[in-house]
């Protein structure tokens, strides 16, 4: 017989996952305190699958009123080895920049309360040989 004293939810493994780009959202507004606000969320479907068989999602937002702009900068980068500028940034379309675009997230896990969520901590390029079988 087998006795569950606690179910902890599925998380995606640590390290490097492979994965696609999900559809990148950005939103703004005022929070309920009336405070703006400016995210871009940046979703990932990963090739692992949870215990039920369906791929996992982990999502990285960017604070765009703060750090989050050169943050994502970073991350861009570390993904496609192109920094780009002001200017690109200016016009930047994440539609067709990344949705839909393989990319390998290196993850970490962190307690959150009294359960454990999975943290991208970069985004990795997919090198050419993985694309072609993946």
């Amino acid at each position: 017989m087998n006795i569950t004293l606690r179910k902890m939810p599925a998380v995606p493994p640590k390290g490097k996952n492979l994965g696609n780009f999900g559809v990148i959202t950005q939103e703004s507004g005022k929070d309920k305190l009336g405070k703006d606000y400016g995210t871009l969320k940046v979703p990932v479907i990963l090739a692992a699958k949870d215990p039920d068989g369906k791929a996992y999602q982990v999502e990285k937002t960017y604070n765009l009123l703060g750090r989050g702009v050169r943050e994502f900068q970073t991350d861009f980068l570390s993904w496609t080895g192109r920094q780009l500028t002001d200017e690109e940034l200016d016009a930047f379309n994440a539609e067709s920049e990344m949705n839909g675009k393989p990319v390998i997230v290196e993850l970490s896990h962190r307690k959150q309360g009294k359960t454990i969520v999975a943290d991208i901590e970069k985004f990795l390029p997919v090198p050419a040989a993985t694309q072609a079988t993946a």
